[in-house]
């Protein structure tokens, strides 16, 4: 019997159907022996995704689908939203669907587990649900059948080499998700999973924006690994292909093509518009390339990205702080963003004349301090309020042209109407506060700037608009021949193309604590003066 099922497995594929649907015994028999009805899909992905599954693919996915079977290792540097998990969770599926269950096993990994638990896998749950596989998925990312694991989701150290040891099987695949951040430790450790039996390897991933050098692309230069690369435009809705219907679970009320879910004209549109063509960001992103000659980004967007994607920040504060940069001479945005103890937000901006006027502009920071209907969140006291009712707010206002005078207004009324607020103003072009500043930074704008990098790297929970994110992602950094940190200045981000960061410098403010380190706070003399109306006091400290 078990040579029929060879000679059968060496027909195509339709063959096969009008053989078993003549011999319903073969049928039950080849079942037995693989321990899956779909054993005959095996060397054909696509059909599988098609026949049994009864999902449309468009050209691309049928691409990376039999690849997987064609090539050993199937490396693939995709735009934003062409369907890359999606596609992945069918590799999945059908690689354990169409193997005996004693022999086969799936091991999916994404740089932090976040993405394993998150991402890839509800698709596949949703896949075994929905047609009924055998087995069980719960709420970890696992798939076990009787008392076989055959598929599981980890995200080990990147520095661990030993993190894939001992996971062998006759029939094995690996599937790497979000490729561009698996780091080159990681790709070597799941190499072991390779080295025995059938196997097979798929990592996909946006290419990095910040680093020529990634795992990701030495894979994709390597000649034992089959390049595909799939461009915004090589997707349905600029190509024009037709792609079927979707079988996404709203189609049962609304029938609507794939298309529908991937990368549109519009957003394209707006990268451009917002990042440029020449940024590293376009370039893959909606090219779906490596980007070559890196500049020194004060913020890649790589760091952007983690600051989204952290579910709450890294070091929670109880301070809420507002941060104002203001339109110097009417012409560039007034922006606002808060920090609810480094959960961030920008605000937005508008440019408009009358941010020319100081008393205009700072009756708008009044707004947001207090919060109501004027304002699109709760306002500065009442952030503060829920962080600690017993602490005060900031805010940090660009001092720069009228920002001085809009400072002051400020805070004449927070003494008057004894708000819980301190206010400062930061003038980004004065030298640090702090002496370690000062061995380090130009001047406050470039300890703002690298504050704001840290931040997104390590603490910060991000939301902002995308225009604030493409402001972020904007300036380059150089030392100065004394060795100080300088970021590029608004005129040459001009001179490029690109906007005043107007949006960007409000939350950088927001998150920019070392500008509330004042002289005040520096060592004080013998003498102090405490100032009554019409009165000078002097005493001594000693």
């Amino acid at each position: 019997m078990q040579s029929a099922v060879a000679e059968l497995m060496e027909l195509p594929l339709g063959a096969r159907f009008d053989i078993l649907e003549e011999d319903p015994k073969l049928v039950r028999e080849l079942t037995r022996l693989t321990g899956t009805p779909y054993y005959i899909f095996q060397d054909s992905p696509v059909e599988f995704v098609e026949l049994v599954l009864g999902e449309a693919v468009w050209g691309k996915q049928r691409e990376i689908l039999q690849s997987c079977w064609d090539k050993e290792r199937t490396v693939v540097a995709a735009c934003h939203g062409p369907g890359k998990t999606h596609i992945m969770a069918r590799v999945l599926a059908w690689w354990i669907q169409t193997h005996p269950f004693q022999t086969v096993q799936g091991v999916t990994t994404a740089p932090t587990w976040r993405q394993v638990k998150n991402l890839l896998w509800p698709h596949v749950r949703r896949l075994w649900a929905q047609h009924h596989f055998p087995g069980h998925i719960g709420l970890a990312p696992e798939w076990r059948i009787g008392n076989e694991l055959v598929a599981f989701g980890f995200s080990p150290s990147d520095h661990d080499e030993a993190a894939a040891q001992g996971i062998h099987a006759p029939y094995a695949i690996v599937l790497v998700d979000e490729a561009g951040g698996i780091s080159a430790t990681r790709f070597r450790s799941l190499e072991g999973i390779m080295s025995t039996g059938f196997a097979r390897m798929l990592a996909i991933g946006n290419p990095p924006t910040d680093d020529e050098s990634s795992a990701m692309e030495e894979r994709w230069k390597a000649p034992n690994w089959h390049p595909i690369r799939i461009s915004a435009f090589d997707t349905p809705n600029f190509t024009g292909e037709q792609t079927g219907p979707c079988g996404c679970p709203i189609a049962r009320f609304q029938a609507h093509p794939i298309a529908t879910h991937l990368t549109t004209p519009e957003w394209v549109d707006g990268v451009e518009a917002e990042f440029g063509k020449e940024s590293a960001f376009y370039i893959a992103r909606v090219l779906g390339d490596f980007p070559t000659g890196l500049t020194e980004k004060v913020i890649p967007w790589s760091f952007i990205e983690a600051a989204q994607e952290r579910a709450e920040p890294a070091r929670c504060t109880d301070v809420a702080a507002l941060g104002v940069d203001v339109a110097s001479d009417g012409g560039d945005e007034l922006a606002f963003a808060v920090n609810r103890g480094n959960e961030v937000q920008g605000l937005g901006g508008r440019a408009s004349p009358e941010h020319a006027d100081p008393m205009k502009v700072a009756l708008k920071i009044r707004e947001h301090i207090e919060g109501g209907s004027a304002v699109e969140w709760e306002g500065l006291l009442a952030a503060q309020q829920a962080l600690n009712p017993y602490g005060r707010a900031k805010v940090r206002i660009d001092a720069i042209g009228i920002g001085w005078a809009v400072a002051g207004l400020v805070d004449a009324w927070a003494s008057e109407w004894m708000w819980p607020v301190d206010v400062t103003p930061v003038n980004v072009a004065e030298k640090p506060n702090s002496r370690s500043g000062q061995e380090k930074f130009l001047n406050k704008r470039a300890e703002m700037w690298w504050s704001g990098r840290d931040g997104c790297r390590e603490t910060w929970k991000l939301t902002a608009p995308r225009r604030a994110l493409a402001q972020l992602t904007g300036p380059e950094y150089t030392g100065t021949s004394a060795g100080l940190i300088k970021i590029e200045s608004k005129d040459s981000l001009r001179r490029r193309g690109l906007p005043s960061p107007d949006q960007a410098e409000a939350i950088l403010l927001a998150g920019y604590d070392a500008a509330d380190v004042t002289a005040a706070t520096k060592p004080q003399t013998g003498i102090a003066e405490a100032r009554l109306p019409g009165v000078i006091q002097r005493r001594s400290l000693s």
